[in-house]
């Protein structure tokens, strides 16, 4: 190819450097411009002087013009080829000898040893080539030509080592590129080197081994948190080193001599870097964590991390802010499992397990203050935390408390027409959290609220001696109320005695029963020189401020009488017009004193402090009983019973026969919206079902449960 590029050349007719291609030797003609006359023989000490000239030198000697030449005229001749290409290989044979020997001696430097082997062979091998192009007028076999060349030097190169110099070797440029003495490629002339000297490349894994290892010595002497940047910086590097050097790389060395031998030190520096929001060094654990395939084990640190974080909170915080600094923490740790973590859905998992264990530690006592939580929010009319309340209510396993508590508090705000657009946002997302069960009781409690509107748009309040307003209840769906006795003046029983007859008339089948302790009164008062005030009341304080309409003072005794509370309510209602706030005191007590005893008497204020006209009395809060507490559980301890008992009913009508471990299981997944299902509450639903004689044990196997149809 390269004579038929050079023929026109050669013969004076044009310029080579406008074919192509145009190799080193034809860059070389291209100034010679003499027509030469063709030789008549062959002339070895030609062809010898210049191979020589060209394994010598860097630079193209000017002998490889006139060879050319002269090889080109005895290109006619038969054979030629063959002469030339044994003269140019017994001068490369010679010159390999010469240049390469003596043999490697066992104290030399091995790694530059190495470098200087590596550099003599490319260089050998691009002159190799620049003879090859000399050699091509007389159509010398590219191939064979190079085969045999390549297996010359190999021959030689190998005679100047033996494997465990070369090893050795290898181990000595390995450590030294590691060190930063030499560039990262030179590992890959290694390993090319290696292939076709026919060299094991063992030695690179070996000194990684040993590199590593020695590195783990200077670990266990420092922090191990300040070792994950580098430990990282490793793997990154081993990574870019296996991409170039194939089989002789070890890319999990890291892995094998640092990470899983020392994963429970490593893991724990996880939980410092989340205490400390380091999200670069969190992205580093994670990639160590990963490219050791044990990333189970940072999932369990993040688990221990969570749970541990949450208790010390719940014990450290008041529980007045509690739940704003859980959501607060939560978003915090979600924002650096989406950020250092990778979003990875297992350390999402993680969060929440670990949050889920740690709120279980104060029972059901979480779910009270998130419902308190929710309350206070939404009285304000706020919905804007309500995704994150949601973060701490999926964790929550006494989902069922939460909604007893929610509704109770709910009632008051729906009866005090709070936050009507905030309500119906919270009901919408506890709808797509737990389902159309969770929030079918409070879905209609608030309906009764527009039907309420409605009855009262119906009801003709014409000529009534003052505006009235009523919400009709439905009895099984809102909580249970205490029925307090109350002695209503006749003006307030004859409003409500119309109502009766109204919404009787109206629906045959119901009645009525009046809850005194939910109503509210706006009524005005004189008190003499403090002047008159509007007070807003409840109803119980309006009808103890009432028996003060005909007499100034009145004693405990005589209130009794008048409005029939029992004593209970009577004191808490006299607390809270006589001890209050100064603004609120609208009654004064003899003797004075913060408690309510049954010789105290009490008489108008008609010192009042205040100069605004309006005053709002605040109910004083019935301090919870015991009894009231148990009442509560027992409601929410039924109410999961017959949850069980249904949910048992739908697995066995579906399977006929089931086991126990199989109930359990199938019954667990469908309490997981509401509660943490006790094996003994289970068993105790069984029970029950077998006393009805829904459910009967197998008789063949006693571990299995049959539904009676």
């Amino acid at each position: 190819m390269l004579a038929e590029a050079l023929g026109s050349y050669v013969a004076g007719r044009t310029h080579a450097a406008r074919h192509a291609p145009a190799s080193c030797v034809v860059q070389s003609l291209q100034s010679y411009e003499a027509v030469q006359d063709a030789a008549v023989s062959y002339e070895k000490d030609v062809l010898v002087s210049a191979v020589q000239a060209v394994l010598q030198r860097d630079q193209l000697p000017s002998s490889v013009q006139t060879t050319y030449l002269f090889l080109a005229s005895m290109a006619p001749m038969p054979d030629v080829w063959k002469v030339a290409m044994q003269d140019a290989c017994e001068v490369i044979r010679t010159f390999l000898v010469h240049t390469l020997r003596p043999r490697c001696q066992a104290d030399a430097a091995l790694a530059p040893w190495i470098v200087r082997l590596m550099d003599t062979w490319d260089r050998m091998m691009a002159r190799f080539h620049t003879i090859l192009d000399m050699l091509r007028p007389v159509h010398v076999p590219e191939l064979e030509f190079l085969s045999t060349c390549t297996a010359m030097l190999q021959r030689t190169c190998r005679d100047t080592h033996d494997a465990a110099t070369w090893d050795r070797g290898v181990y000595a440029v390995a450590e030294a590129v590691r060190h930063g003495q030499y560039e990262p490629s030179t590992l890959q002339r290694v390993c090319g080197l290696a292939g076709v000297l026919e060299r094991s490349t063992h030695a690179l894994i070996e000194q990684a081994y040993a590199y590593y290892g020695a590195r783990v010595e200077e670990l266990l002497r420092g922090s191990f948190a300040e070792a994950v940047p580098h430990i990282h910086a490793w793997i990154v590097k081993e990574h870019e080193w296996a991409a170039q050097l194939g089989e002789a790389a070890v890319p999990d060395v890291v892995a094998t001599q640092v990470v899983r031998p020392h994963q429970e030190a490593l893991a724990d520096t996880l939980s410092y870097f989340l205490d400390r929001q380091d999200t670069e060094r969190i992205q580093s654990c994670y990639a160590i964590f990963d490219d050791a395939g044990i990333l189970p084990v940072l999932y369990a640190t993040m688990r221990k991390h969570v749970e541990s974080r949450v208790k010390d909170l719940m014990q450290s915080t008041d529980d007045s802010v509690l739940i704003e600094k859980l959501c607060q923490q939560h978003h915090i740790w979600h924002g650096l499992v989406t950020s250092g973590l990778h979003a990875d859905p297992m350390m999402r998992d993680a969060l929440h397990d670990g949050f889920e264990h740690g709120l279980s530690v104060r029972g059901t006592h979480m779910a009270q203050l998130l419902a308190q939580f929710a309350g206070a929010q939404l009285g304000q009319g706020m919905d804007t935390w309500i995704d994150d309340m949601l973060l701490i209510f999926r964790c929550l396993y006494e989902k069922d408390v939460f909604e007893v508590c929610y509704r109770h508090a709910f009632a008051q705000r729906l009866l005090q027409q709070c936050s009507h657009e905030a309500e119906l946002v919270m009901l919408e997302r506890l709808r797509q959290e737990c389902g159309p069960d969770y929030t079918r009781q409070l879905e209609t409690m608030h309906r009764d609220m527009d039907v309420s509107n409605e009855l009262l748009h119906e009801f003709d309040s014409a000529h009534m001696p003052f505006e009235f307003d009523a919400r009709v209840l439905s009895q099984s769906h809102w909580p249970a109320y205490e029925e307090i006795p109350l002695r209503l003046p006749p003006e307030m029983t004859s409003v409500l005695q119309r109502f009766e007859a109204f919404y009787e008339a109206k629906y045959k089948a119901r009645s009525l029963h009046w809850c005194h302790a939910l109503g509210s009164v706006v009524m005005q008062a004189d008190f003499g020189r403090a002047g008159t005030k509007e007070l807003v009341v409840n109803t119980l304080q309006a009808v103890v401020l009432l028996a003060f309409s005909t007499k100034h003072v009145l004693s405990y005794a005589e209130l009794a009488t008048r409005t029939g509370l029992p004593p209970a309510s009577l004191d808490v209602t006299l607390q809270s017009l006589t001890c209050g706030a100064p603004p609120t005191r609208v009654l004064c007590k003899s003797p004075a004193g913060r408690a309510v005893h049954k010789h105290d008497t009490f008489r108008v204020n008609e010192d009042l402090v205040p100069t605004a006209r309006r005053i709002c009395i605040p109910q004083s809060e019935r301090p919870t009983t015991h009894t009231q507490q148990h009442a509560a559980s027992s409601y929410v301890l039924v109410d999961r019973d017959m949850f069980l008992q249904a949910a048992v009913m739908r697995v066995l009508k579906r399977r006929t026969l089931v086991s126990l471990s199989d109930l359990l299981a199938e019954v667990g997944d469908q309490c997981r919206g509401r509660f943490a299902l006790d094996h003994a509450e289970l068993k105790h639903a069984l029970e029950r079902l077998m006393e009805k004689d829904c459910v009967e044990r197998a008789d063949e196997e006693r571990h299995m449960y049959r539904y009676v149809p």
